[in-house]
Protein backbone atom coordinates (compact mmCIF):
# COMPACT_ATOMS: atom_id res chain seq x y z
CA UNK A 1 0.00 0.00 0.00
CA UNK A 2 1.39 3.51 -0.71
CA UNK A 3 -0.05 6.54 0.65
CA UNK A 4 0.97 10.56 -0.41
CA UNK A 5 1.94 11.78 2.97
CA UNK A 6 2.54 15.27 1.72
CA UNK A 7 4.07 18.04 -0.81
CA UNK A 8 7.22 19.16 0.23
CA UNK A 9 8.04 23.07 -1.00
CA UNK A 10 11.23 23.46 -2.01
CA UNK A 11 12.17 27.92 -1.64
CA UNK A 12 14.49 29.81 -3.62
CA UNK A 13 16.71 31.54 -0.47
CA UNK A 14 19.07 34.13 -0.83
CA UNK A 15 21.66 35.97 2.10
CA UNK A 16 19.54 38.42 4.17
CA UNK A 17 21.57 41.44 2.80
CA UNK A 18 21.78 40.09 -0.32
CA UNK A 19 20.07 42.44 -2.87
CA UNK A 20 17.04 40.25 -4.11
CA UNK A 21 15.98 39.49 -0.72
CA UNK A 22 14.55 42.77 -0.45
CA UNK A 23 12.27 42.53 -3.48
CA UNK A 24 8.70 41.81 -2.69
CA UNK A 25 9.12 40.13 -6.28
CA UNK A 26 11.91 38.24 -8.25
CA UNK A 27 11.80 36.93 -12.15
CA UNK A 28 13.13 34.49 -13.29
CA UNK A 29 15.34 36.23 -15.09
CA UNK A 30 16.69 37.68 -12.13
CA UNK A 31 17.46 34.31 -10.95
CA UNK A 32 19.57 33.73 -14.73
CA UNK A 33 21.63 36.04 -13.32
CA UNK A 34 23.10 34.59 -10.43
CA UNK A 35 25.24 31.84 -9.18
CA UNK A 36 23.69 29.09 -7.09
CA UNK A 37 24.69 26.35 -4.62
CA UNK A 38 23.22 23.40 -5.25
CA UNK A 39 22.81 19.78 -3.62
CA UNK A 40 24.62 16.88 -5.23
CA UNK A 41 23.40 15.43 -8.52
CA UNK A 42 20.61 13.16 -7.83
CA UNK A 43 18.96 15.58 -4.90
CA UNK A 44 15.66 15.17 -4.63
CA UNK A 45 15.36 19.06 -4.41
CA UNK A 46 18.05 20.11 -6.92
CA UNK A 47 15.86 17.50 -9.31
CA UNK A 48 12.38 19.09 -8.30
CA UNK A 49 14.70 22.44 -9.32
CA UNK A 50 16.31 21.32 -12.45
CA UNK A 51 12.87 20.34 -13.49
CA UNK A 52 10.66 23.23 -12.67
CA UNK A 53 13.62 25.65 -13.93
CA UNK A 54 13.41 23.57 -17.59
CA UNK A 55 9.89 24.11 -17.88
CA UNK A 56 11.25 28.07 -18.50
CA UNK A 57 14.44 26.99 -20.18
CA UNK A 58 16.13 27.90 -17.64
CA UNK A 59 19.78 26.39 -16.45
CA UNK A 60 21.30 28.24 -13.91
CA UNK A 61 24.81 28.89 -12.78
CA UNK A 62 25.83 26.46 -10.58
CA UNK A 63 29.52 27.65 -8.40
CA UNK A 64 29.10 24.85 -5.75
CA UNK A 65 28.01 21.51 -5.38
CA UNK A 66 27.49 20.60 -1.71
CA UNK A 67 26.42 17.07 -0.25
CA UNK A 68 24.10 18.42 2.51
CA UNK A 69 21.33 21.22 3.35
CA UNK A 70 23.21 22.56 6.13
CA UNK A 71 26.15 23.02 4.18
CA UNK A 72 24.23 24.83 1.24
CA UNK A 73 22.16 26.99 3.78
CA UNK A 74 25.51 28.34 5.28
CA UNK A 75 26.86 29.23 1.89
CA UNK A 76 24.20 30.60 1.34
CA UNK A 77 24.02 32.70 4.43
CA UNK A 78 27.75 33.38 3.90
CA UNK A 79 26.96 35.08 0.63
CA UNK A 80 28.34 32.72 -1.78
CA UNK A 81 25.30 32.44 -3.72
CA UNK A 82 21.76 31.72 -4.13
CA UNK A 83 19.85 28.52 -3.33
CA UNK A 84 16.94 26.44 -3.86
CA UNK A 85 15.89 24.09 -1.16
CA UNK A 86 13.32 22.38 0.64
CA UNK A 87 11.20 24.54 3.10
CA UNK A 88 11.36 22.19 5.56
CA UNK A 89 14.77 22.96 6.44
CA UNK A 90 14.98 26.31 6.70
CA UNK A 91 12.54 26.51 10.10
CA UNK A 92 15.85 28.14 12.20
CA UNK A 93 16.94 30.14 9.43
CA UNK A 94 14.10 32.00 8.72
CA UNK A 95 13.18 32.31 12.28
CA UNK A 96 16.88 33.73 12.73
CA UNK A 97 16.99 36.11 9.94
CA UNK A 98 19.94 34.06 8.53
CA UNK A 99 18.32 33.32 5.09
CA UNK A 100 15.46 34.98 2.97
CA UNK A 101 12.81 33.74 0.86
CA UNK A 102 12.89 34.87 -2.15
CA UNK A 103 9.28 35.00 -4.02
CA UNK A 104 9.40 33.94 -7.73
CA UNK A 105 6.45 34.09 -8.92
CA UNK A 106 5.54 31.12 -11.78
CA UNK A 107 8.34 28.82 -10.46
CA UNK A 108 6.79 25.74 -8.68
CA UNK A 109 9.35 23.94 -6.72
CA UNK A 110 6.25 20.72 -5.49
CA UNK A 111 7.47 17.15 -4.42
CA UNK A 112 5.25 14.67 -3.43
CA UNK A 113 6.60 12.22 -0.94
CA UNK A 114 5.17 8.75 -0.15
CA UNK A 115 5.35 6.07 2.48
CA UNK A 116 4.65 2.13 1.64
CA UNK A 117 3.67 -0.47 4.08
CA UNK A 118 2.89 -4.36 3.77
CA UNK A 119 -0.66 -4.39 4.44
CA UNK A 120 -0.21 -8.51 5.50
CA UNK A 121 2.17 -7.23 8.35
CA UNK A 122 0.97 -5.49 11.22
CA UNK A 123 2.23 -2.17 12.33
CA UNK A 124 4.40 -2.09 15.32
CA UNK A 125 3.68 0.58 18.13
CA UNK A 126 6.60 2.55 16.91
CA UNK A 127 5.28 2.78 13.11
CA UNK A 128 2.08 3.10 14.37
CA UNK A 129 3.13 6.23 15.49
CA UNK A 130 5.18 7.46 12.70
CA UNK A 131 2.44 7.38 10.81
CA UNK A 132 0.16 9.00 12.80
CA UNK A 133 2.92 11.66 13.01
CA UNK A 134 2.64 11.85 8.97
Amino acid sequence: MSTLVRRLIAASIAATDHRLAVQSVVSLEDLTREVFVMREPGSGTRDVAEDALRQHHIALSIAFELGSNDAVKQAVSAGLGLAIISEVTLELELALHRLAVLNVPGLKLNRDLTHVTMTERPHSPALAAFLKSL
